[in-house]
């Protein structure tokens, strides 16, 4: 009688240590560099600048006056919040006349066609230096992503200034916005 340990292996029993180092290979592969990049697609936040100008509307002539709006730069931090909706806030600076300063609250819906995206949103702009304006914003942006995480932006805006010492009496200020820029998503 020959002893268990020494029998010639079964062709249909595999040796329990295949089965081990199978797993051991499994979770190298999972915690690899490479699978873990891969894995880790969720995107957290979206920094952004843009350039922008467009029409001004209102004040002293009323809705009939137009004028173009100062150029300005918008700096934009978001954060995902779902993989449908960014909340997060701007901060503006215009390059012309009074080099106006505005802090802008940012709600925006994202909706993915391949690699662009439609960003239709709300913002609520408030100009604080030099003078003070505060009014709603309803606005549709596009992002075209490119490589890691860089993406083109660009986006139409409409926002009506009720109030603020900057808001003439009885008066509304209207500015229609276009505006392109760069994106990074983290």
């Amino acid at each position: 009688m020959t002893h268990p340990s020494r029998r010639p292996p079964d062709s249909n029993v595999r040796p329990p240590l295949s089965a081990a180092g199978a797993c051991l290979a499994l979770v190298c592969l999972v915690l690899s560099p490479t699978a873990a990049s891969a894995q880790n697609t969720e995107e957290f936040l979206d920094l952004a600048t843009s350039l922008g100008s467009g029409i001004m509307r209102g004040g002293q002539g009323g809705l009939a006056s137009a004028q173009r709006a100062p150029i300005f730069v918008d700096v934009s931090v978001l954060g995902a919040e779902e993989t449908w909706l960014l909340v997060g806030g701007s901060l503006r600076i215009e390059l012309e006349d009074g080099r106006a300063v505005a802090g802008i609250a940012r709600v925006v819906l994202r909706h993915r066609l391949a690699k662009l995206e439609l960003r239709p949103g709300a913002a609520l702009p408030f100009y604080f230096a030099p003078k003070t304006m505060l009014g709603p914003e309803a606005n549709l942006g596009a992002r075209y992503a490119l490589d890691n995480g860089f993406g083109i932006v660009g986006g139409v805006a409409v926002s009506a200034f009720m109030v603020g010492n900057d808001v003439p009496s009885g008066s509304t200020v209207v500015m229609f916005h276009l505006q392109l820029g760069v994106d990074l998503f983290l």
